[in-house]
């Protein structure tokens, strides 16, 4: 019985001296096509009709192959042509994020915290904004506001600038106005004291109640 040698792997040095230029084959433009459906190239290759076993190691070669590699990126600037999407833009929008000011969507100079108009919300500010709701409360509805993530906002935008690599400069954290922190632990006191206040209310009511239907509740003589 003649046993065969184990298949040697790709040659990824001499194929891919493939020009840019050169045509893809059936295969291939069905690897492209799914590789672009969710970018994972063994996925990709699998779904294209490359063996499961070698799935892995196809995949891996076709994106580093220059013809499969310039047909990809071709397809990927058509995307982002077609969506208007640029890194410039990704990183305003990141930039919009990381630096929103809650000041400029809230209101909290009166007795209660309120949502700015519409038209007193900067376009930036209003790019943070995730969600705006109503909600119930005790005292009424209120206006909840959640912004996008500050935290991850900042974190891809230092990877962006290089901040994270060896060496980088120290970056200080961003400090607030006293007179920030002041209003801001005003405004936490006195909803803190309004709802001690409606508690010892409500069981003042609450006794109050209980004393009247005390005598009726009683035996009778």
């Amino acid at each position: 019985m003649t046993t065969l040698p184990p298949r040697a792997p790709l040659r990824a040095r001499r194929l891919n001296r493939t020009k840019a230029e050169r045509p893809l084959t059936t295969k291939q433009q069905r690897f492209v096509d799914e590789y672009l459906v969710d970018m994972n190239a063994s996925a990709a290759a699998r779904r294209a009709g490359y063996g499961d076993r070698s799935a892995d190691q196809h995949g891996s070669f076709l994106t580093r192959r220059p013809n499969v590699a310039a047909a990809i990126e071709a397809r990927l600037a058509e995307r982002r042509a077609r969506l208007e999407v640029s890194a410039a833009r990704v990183i305003a929008e990141l930039a919009r994020i990381a630096f929103a000011d809650i000041g400029g969507i809230m209101d909290w100079s009166g007795g209660d915290v309120a949502l700015k108009p519409q038209d007193k919300i900067s376009p930036d500010d209003r790019a943070a904004i995730q969600e705006i709701a109503v909600v119930k409360r005790a005292g009424g509805l209120a206006t909840r506001v959640i912004l996008h993530d500050k935290e991850r906002a900042l974190e891809a935008l230092c990877r962006y600038l290089g901040l994270f690599r060896p060496g980088a400069l120290a970056v200080e954290p961003p400090t607030y106005s006293e007179e920030l922190r002041q209003k801001l632990r005003e405004m936490i006191d006195r909803k803190v004291a309004e709802r001690v206040a409606e508690a010892r209310e409500a069981d003042r009511r609450a006794a109050e109640a209980q004393a009247q239907r005390t005598p009726a509740e009683g035996p009778e003589g």
